[in-house]
Order: structure tokens, then C-alpha cells, then sequence
């Protein structure tokens, strides 16, 4: 393996995560998606970026948020929040993994106790700005 640079193998992680990864600015807007993202929650990265991500974001703990997806259809996804830095600014960061065959197979009626239930349709409204030059891996 050669050494192409920290943003290459930052960019290289993102594109080949199995979780969905969604970069959330403090207003609400999604600035950055990888494809394992895009892929979930069933929309192409150009309309997941800009738009509002319409979900609480609670650093530090684990959500189940029910997607409807673009064909009527819902989807369980755990998310569980971290906050980062970048240029002064809150940046948060969102990993979504699919937790539908898991919640069915455990034959759960209602969350765990360290969990909430949001359900939301994609996308609310679109933001102003563009993803930033920073998130090169956030179209495919």
C-alpha cells in the first residue's frame, strides 16, 4: 500500500464503510453522505446533500429512527451520533446501520430503554449551501 495522503485514505474508509455515514452541519443540513448512506436510506447523495436531515441528533447515544422510504415502504435504522470539530464549527456525525431484520428477528414491539422511535420522511427542505470541498467521497 502506498502513502497517498491522509484525505485518500480518509476518502478510501468512507467510500468502503458498511454503515452509512451522514456529515450534519449545526443547522441541520447534510453537507457530506458516503454511499453505504445514499444506499440506506434509498436517494442519490446529490439530493441527500443540502437538504435538512430532519432528525434529532444526540451526541453520544444510539437512536432507532424509522425511515419511509420513497416507495411507501419503512425502514429501522440505528443511528448513533458523535460530534466533531472542523473549522471552528459543530459538525455532526452520523452512523446509520439497518436494523430491520434485527428488530424482526428479536420480535421487538418497542424499543430499548436507551433508544428512541423517529419517523420522518426524506428530504424536509433543502439547505443553501453545497457539500464542502472537504467531502470529496460524498457523491459516487
Amino acid at each position: 500500500m502506498t502513502d497517498d495522503g491522509p484525505r485518500d485514505l480518509y476518502e478510501a474508509m468512507m467510500l468502503a464503510a458498511p454503515d452509512g455515514i451522514v456529515a450534519v452541519d449545526a443547522d441541520g443540513c447534510v453537507r457530506a453522505c458516503n454511499p453505504a448512506a445514499a444506499a440506506l436510506l434509498e436517494r442519490p447523495a446529490d439530493e441527500l446533500i443540502g437538504s435538512v436531515f430532519g432528525f434529532p441528533l444526540v451526541h453520544g447515544e444510539a437512536t432507532e429512527v424509522t425511515l419511509v422510504l420513497p416507495n411507501g415502504r419503512s425502514k429501522v435504522v440505528e443511528m448513533r451520533v458523535t460530534l466533531a470539530r472542523l473549522d471552528g464549527r459543530h459538525l455532526y456525525v452520523a452512523a446509520l446501520r439497518d436494523g430491520t431484520r434485527r428488530r424482526q428477528a428479536d420480535h421487538v414491539s418497542s424499543p430499548p430503554s436507551n433508544t428512541r422511535a423517529w419517523s420522518s420522511r426524506w428530504p424536509r427542505t433543502n439547505c443553501t449551501t453545497r457539500s464542502p470541498p472537504w467531502a470529496p467521497w460524498c457523491t459516487y
